[in-house]
């Protein structure tokens, strides 16, 4: 009869820790050998019981406390044994491999501070660095608003997030509806990965009609720069090096198809042609698992003195002194965003000393691409592709309104 692995979970009596209690294991039977794995909590922490109180888990009698344990347990044994199920030729590493691999701590209570740990963890794992900041900032607020180390799922109730809100807006002093939403959105992926881990059931919920509900994006109307504006901005003339940097860097952005600072910081000196150079946008790269959409641009003069300015020797892997081949991704992630905040304080200087009536951005440059490609009669294919848009739906999005000057040179035609 074929042997046939099975997950059961254990509490390891024989190796007793250091408290002289005992951790729960997750024992793995084949071919009449067994391994032990242990299951952890609090991010690295190995939860310790009498044997009294683990039988006190499984008892009809227990606490709200064992009651988590004892889902955490079963979702482990569970997992395992799908996993199992999954594997033809079993063996304990490609076992292990496979059950540390998709993540490594077991959330031992009803916490969703430790669940926003692991998603902290999780997402500078993957170099989603700026979805950690916001888990992050989102795990501080709710620390300080609450005030304790453990805050249940159950606890989350509309009425503690309608608390929890205010408390954002007045103690906090966060003005942004659009801010409040993204740390409420937060909260929400956490508490569904909570009931998706059958630690909190459903009927909690707090989210949704007639229970609590997250302030609506504002979506403002989108405003992009004439081209008279954008000249301006080109032919701003400064001794500030800093002003200088920015002025070009934001008109390269505007030039390279509104490619934005991620992807610039990451353009390769090899990729440069004389009369243009190709690239996928990172956030596609992250997102899509094929047919990656390369992106033409086409070189322009005023880009080849940009970069005869500003750009590394050729020998240098990269075309800018922004990153260099030492830096790992989250170094990588701190330079864009440092030089995002940078442009984007700089640009609004510019602006102001070339009377431009707009609060300018960093990613104005890709709204007015879009915008002035759109007024000057291009279509509206032809600007999606540009932008590395899959649907003319998302294109329509980068679009602002027709200025007053287009609207009266169009209702001229209807005579």
């Amino acid at each position: 009869m074929k042997s046939v692995p099975k997950a059961t979970i254990y509490l390891d009596i024989r190796n007793p820790l250091e408290n002289k209690k005992f951790p729960v294991t997750l024992r793995i039977y084949f071919q009449k050998k067994a391994k032990f794995y242990r299951i952890r909590g609090k991010l690295n922490e190995v939860p310790g019981f009498t044997q009294k109180e683990f039988d006190s888990i499984y008892s009809r009698k227990a606490t709200t406390q064992y009651k988590n344990y004892k889902k955490t347990f079963d979702a482990a044994e569970e997992k395992a044994n799908d996993i199992i199920k999954k594997i033809d030729f079993f063996s304990f590493d490609i076992f292990k491999e496979k059950f540390f691999s998709s993540e490594t701590v077991f959330k031992e209570s009803n916490n969703i501070f430790l669940y926003l740990e692991v998603a902290i963890n999780e997402s500078r794992k993957n170099s989603k660095f700026g979805t950690a900041s916001i888990y992050n900032t989102t795990k501080v607020h709710l620390e300080k608003f609450y005030k304790k180390k453990v805050l249940i799922f159950h606890e989350i109730t509309p009425k503690f997030l309608n608390r929890f809100e205010k408390w954002l807006l007045t103690d906090q002093g966060i003005k942004s509806v659009n801010t409040i939403g993204i740390y409420m959105r937060s909260v929400r992926v956490i508490y569904n990965q909570a009931i998706s881990d059958k630690i909190v059931d459903t009927a909690y919920y707090p989210f949704g009609k007639s229970k609590y509900q997250i302030p609506k994006l504002n979506k403002k109307t989108l405003k992009a720069l004439t081209k008279d504006e954008v000249r301006l901005i080109d032919q701003y003339e400064t001794e500030n090096r800093t002003l200088q940097w920015v002025r070009d860097i934001w008109i390269f952005s505007y030039l390279s198809n509104g490619m934005n600072i991620a992807d610039i910081v990451r353009i390769e000196s090899e990729m440069i042609m004389e009369s243009s150079f190709e690239f996928v946008r990172k956030k596609t790269k992250d997102t899509a698992k094929s047919n990656l959409k390369s992106i033409n641009v086409a070189m322009q003069p005023r880009m080849v003195e940009i970069i005869e300015r500003w750009g590394n020797p050729t020998s240098e892997k990269y075309l800018f002194p922004i990153i260099d081949e030492s830096m790992d991704e989250e170094m990588i992630d701190l330079k864009i965003r440092n030089l995002n905040n940078l442009v984007t304080k700089k640009i609004k200087e510019i602006a102001k000393d070339c009377n431009i009536e707009k609060e300018v951005t960093a990613v104005f440059a890709r709204h007015s691409f879009a915008t002035i490609l759109r007024d000057s009669g291009a279509s509206i294919e032809y600007i999606g592709e540009a932008l590395g848009h899959n649907n003319i739906t998302t294109t329509m999005h980068y679009l602002a309104k027709f200025d007053t000057g287009v609207v009266k040179k169009w209702s001229l035609e209807l005579l």
